[in-house]
């Protein structure tokens, strides 16, 4: 009967059973959330035409009619930076993040153009608010750092109410939730001693692999490493070129999860933020818009766990083996007894 136990004990640890666990820890115990602010309709069609791209897609792709060549450097052959600041005509300096800790960084996201990232911003300590003025229409997008791309949005950026403002002279309240999901399989802690060091990283390697063969360096739109500066000599194969950074463009526009990313372990820990409009108020001044983010606490953390650990084993094995020593101890006992019976009859 011991030996069963036993068996049974240590094949239950094996197949390792698992039970969810959701705990609700404050909103400020989790990873700060990327916030980007991205100004609306940025494309200066004018502007395309006159530096020899059709359009938008034309630029990503960097086929120019003034030139025989790959180029994002427009028709004055300018570098990335330089020829989008053309196109895409975006405001950034009156949008605005209250706070004294607040930066800002300026980065070219698909398929919006460039944004505000906003970093180092904290909530107010007695409402959970994030409070900031828009100088233009835009899209605010709350996302985990976690699953960030150089490139484009995460797949699942938010979910609920899109946070678009639109027109001018409106006070917007939002409701944001979290919810952070802890996994314990397939998935990395990504960090510096690890192969990459994120998530876009490890995307960034797997695009290199493709556009290293077919045009030798990266979009200068894909990567900040490996970068295609002036003129590049167009593909061997033009058809295979053209449909992989359409299928990209594709994908940021759709929300579609990254093609590289099923090639990367996804981060152990993933935060889904939701937006929820509550009110809407008119303001006086109409040449902004103010926006208050009151971030909900506390949020659900899911996590697997182990139902049957060592501790739970040793317990079982424990008291098996208890059980069996004190049958033994019984059975040694009557033994003795017996034994003292027949002597004395004798």
């Amino acid at each position: 009967m011991f030996v069963i136990q036993m068996k049974n004990a240590i094949l239950t640890y094996i197949s390792d059973p698992k039970v969810e666990s959701v705990t609700y820890p404050s909103v400020n115990d989790l990873l700060a959330p990327d916030i980007h602010i991205c100004p609306l309709n940025q494309e200066n069609l004018t502007s395309f035409e006159e530096d020899g791209y059709a359009n938008k897609k034309g630029f990503l792709n960097g086929i120019n009619t003034h030139h025989s060549n790959l180029t994002w450097g427009g028709a004055d052959n300018r570098t990335f930076a330089q020829t989008a600041a053309v196109l895409f005509q975006a405001n950034l300096t009156g949008n605005k993040v209250h706070g004294n800790s607040c930066q800002y960084v300026t980065k070219f996201l698909l398929p919006y153009g460039f944004c505000s990232h906003v970093v180092n911003c904290s909530f107010d300590p007695e409402n959970g608010r994030l409070r900031m003025k828009l100088m233009t229409e835009a899209k605010i997008i709350v996302s985990d750092p976690r699953a960030a791309l150089y490139h484009r949005f995460p797949g699942e950026a938010m979910r609920g109410q899109p946070l678009v403002i639109d027109g001018l002279g409106r006070k917007f309240f939002y409701t944001i939730s979290a919810e952070q999901f802890i996994m314990d399989a397939s998935c990395t802690d990504y960090g510096a001693d690890g192969k990459s060091k994120s998530l876009a990283e490890c995307a960034e390697a797997w695009y290199w692999n493709i556009f290293h063969k077919l045009i030798g360096c990266m979009p200068p739109w894909l990567s900040n490493t490996n970068t295609c500066t002036g003129f590049v000599k167009y593909p061997e194969n033009k058809k295979e070129y053209v449909e992989v950074v359409g299928e990209i463009l594709y994908n940021s526009r759709s929300s579609t999860p990254d093609q590289a990313l099923a090639s990367c372990l996804k981060p152990c820990k993933k935060t889904l933020f939701s937006s929820m409009l509550s009110s809407t108020e008119n303001l006086a001044n109409l040449d902004r818009n103010m926006v208050n983010l009151y971030f909900e606490s506390p949020v659900r953390v899911h996590q697997n766990v182990r139902s049957y650990g060592e501790f739970q084993l040793v317990v079982e094995i424990g008291s098996a083996l208890g059980l069996w020593l004190g049958w033994s101890m019984i059975s040694i006992y009557d033994v003795l007894i017996d034994a003292l019976k027949i002597r004395m009859c004798q």
